[in-house]
C-alpha cells in the first residue's frame, strides 16, 4: 500500500531557508508560459538555477527519503518555492503528472486547518501545516491546500513545493525551464 510521508522537524536551517523564500521572487501563474501548469498563488521559477547550498542540500535529503521510503531509483526533483493568500482560496483540488509530490511548509505559526487535504485511498486525510514538517505523497492523489491564510508573502501560506519525476523525464518536464 502506498502512504503518505509526514516527516517533522526536517531542516536543521529551516529559518535561513524561510529567509531565502522571503527573499525570491514570484510571479502568478497566468505569466508562465502557455501550457504550463497553474496554480493558486504564486511560485517561483525553478529553484536549480539559484545554485544556492541550502536548496541544493534539502533536494538532495528529500530525494534520499522518498527514494528510500517509495523504493524510487533514477528519480528527479522539480522545486519551488510557493505562497498563497487568503485571496486565492477557490475550488482546489487537483492532481499532478508526477511521480511523487510534497511540500515543506515554511510559514511559523500557521493556521491549523492550513495543511494539505490528500484523497488516498477513497479517504481525505488532513496533513496540519506544522512549520519545518515534510510531507510527501502519490502526485496522482486528488490533494490540495486544505484552507488558505495571510495576505502577504510574511503572514502567507508559504511552502518548498517540489514534484518527483523520473530522470528521463525530467528534461521534458515544466520545470526545466532550460528547454
Amino acid at each position: 500500500m502506498i502512504d503518505i510521508l509526514v516527516k517533522d522537524n526536517f531542516c536543521d536551517s529551516i529559518d535561513e531557508l524561510r529567509e531565502l523564500a522571503l527573499s525570491s521572487r514570484y510571479i502568478l501563474d497566468k505569466y508562465f508560459p502557455s501550457g504550463f501548469v497553474s496554480w493558486r498563488g504564486y511560485r517561483t521559477w525553478e529553484l536549480s538555477h539559484l545554485n544556492h547550498p541550502l536548496v541544493t542540500e534539502y533536494s538532495e535529503k528529500i530525494l534520499s527519503i522518498a527514494n528510500e521510503y517509495y523504493n524510487l531509483k533514477d528519480q528527479a526533483l522539480g522545486k519551488v518555492f510557493h505562497v498563497s493568500y487568503k485571496e486565492h482560496e477557490t475550488t482546489k483540488w487537483h492532481t499532478d503528472a508526477t511521480l511523487y509530490a510534497g511540500v515543506l511548509y515554511l510559514t511559523p505559526n500557521p493556521s491549523s486547518d492550513s495543511g494539505t487535504t490528500i484523497f488516498l485511498d477513497d479517504e481525505r486525510r488532513d496533513i496540519e501545516n506544522k512549520y519545518n514538517r515534510l510531507v510527501i505523497y502519490p502526485g496522482n492523489c486528488k490533494h490540495g491546500i486544505t484552507s488558505f491564510f495571510g495576505d502577504t508573502k510574511r503572514t502567507g501560506r508559504m511552502t518548498f513545493t517540489f514534484f518527483i519525476t523520473d530522470k528521463d523525464l525530467f528534461k521534458k518536464d515544466l520545470f526545466d525551464m532550460d528547454n
